[in-house]
């Protein structure tokens, strides 16, 4: 049986040193899902190791979801709290800190360029692929401010068929490291036999060493870690659109 739950929890530093691969939470109220299961639960050799890139029990599969999750967790300023014993099932707990003075969007500048500054002009189109339908909206709206266009694809495998009708336009690619049907590396690989001097740029909701390794090795011209920072991505394709990548 799963059981799925919301709350608003008080945690004490006691209760938050159980918190897995977090960053230094803070006694305080917190927002929590949890996510629990009867199932046969994990020894502590497989939860020491529960968000290691690329670690995974199961015969198929590329061991990033629960990395990907902490990623994503990580940079909302929460952290994971995980219960399993073996033979009677785990609990999962994502914490977010409740009632914080962040703001959560950037208002507006005078300039009427959303608090960037003064954004560049580019030109050329970039191909976006990502199975996140917020994340793919985003890129292109924020692109879409400096004069790309931009193309956006599901799944790898209707990325590929996007490029094959508009290789000739395409400034560079944008591809997610986990993206459905064909991964990243393999997207790539794919695009670069239809234009081999194709410039790509991975994303990824985990921001770790071994994938900005893995970025370089697989021919990826940069790395850029998720949730994305609006300057970053735009500073990034204005390097590639002027050729300083």
């Amino acid at each position: 049986m799963i059981t799925i739950a919301t709350s608003l929890r008080k945690y004490d530093a006691a209760a938050l040193a159980a918190s897995r691969e977090g960053n230094l939470l803070k006694p305080g109220r917190y927002v929590v899902l949890e996510v629990a299961d009867t199932g046969c639960g994990m020894e502590e050799s497989v939860q020491e190791r529960l968000f290691d890139p690329f670690f995974t029990t199961k015969f198929t599969g590329r061991g990033l979801g629960m990395s990907a999750v902490l990623g994503a967790v990580r940079g909302h300023n929460g952290g994971i709290v995980v219960s399993s014993r073996v033979g009677q099932g785990t609990a999962i707990s994502v914490l977010f800190p409740a009632g914080s003075s962040r703001s959560l969007t950037t208002p507006p500048s005078s300039g009427g360029s959303g608090g960037l500054g003064i954004l560049p002009v580019l030109a050329g189109t970039v191909l976006v692929a990502d199975d996140e339908a917020i994340m793919r909206s985003m890129v292109e709206r924020l692109l879409k401010r400096t004069g790309l266009r931009v193309l956006s694809a599901a799944d790898g495998l209707e990325a590929v068929n996007l490029f094959k009708s508009h290789a000739n336009e395409i400034t560079f690619v944008l591809l997610d490291l986990t993206v459905h049907k064909l991964d990243g590396a393999r997207t790539l690989a794919e695009l670069r036999r239809h234009k081999p001097n194709l410039k790509a740029v991975l994303t990824s909701d985990y921001n770790e060493a071994s994938i900005h390794q893995r970025s370089n090795q697989e021919g990826f011209v940069a790395f850029i870690p998720k949730p994305y920072r609006a300057a970053s991505l735009i500073e990034l394709a204005r390097r590639i659109c002027e050729g300083e990548l």
